[in-house]
């Protein structure tokens, strides 16, 4: 087969400038493109990095208002350790009252009885009234 031959156009200066000058033109909208999208990343990243900004306002925020709890958790604690302490002082002093009250009890059942058996005698005896007297005084100081 016969090759055909082509009509080949001259190329001219003017052609080819043209030529280039479209080349430069595509190459310099790839690049507009191409800035857009670093802009759009850019904003992306200034609106992620004002969020990591807010939350760090908020750990710093929330930071501060734990820090106060802490300290207000301790002083707590101290004035905890504290009411333990005359809880336990009050409770041992009510034991030993306790004791005191039950052995005081039990001597006035004593002298109750001794005063209930001078009664059905029906014999004043001098000694045992001054005995229970005595007890009795001895009873009333403790009290006191």
């Amino acid at each position: 087969m016969p090759v055909k031959k082509k009509n080949k156009k001259k190329t001219t200066f003017n052609s080819l400038a043209l030529m280039v000058k479209h080349g430069f033109d595509d190459v310099d909208k790839r690049f507009d493109d191409v800035d857009k999208r670093f802009d759009d990343v850019d904003k992306r990243f200034d609106d992620v990095d004002k969020r990591f900004d807010d939350v760090d306002k908020r750990f710093n925020k929330n930071e501060g208002k734990l820090s106060v709890i802490g300290e207000e958790l301790r002083l707590i604690n101290i004035k905890l350790d504290s009411l333990e302490k005359r809880v336990e002082a009050i409770e041992e002093i009510l034991t030993e009252h306790g004791k005191i009250l039950r052995s005081q009890e039990k001597e006035l059942k004593l002298i109750k009885k001794e005063l209930q058996e001078i009664k059905t005698e029906q014999k004043t005896d001098r000694g045992k009234l001054l005995s229970l007297e005595k007890r009795i005084e001895k009873l009333e100081l403790k009290t006191v």
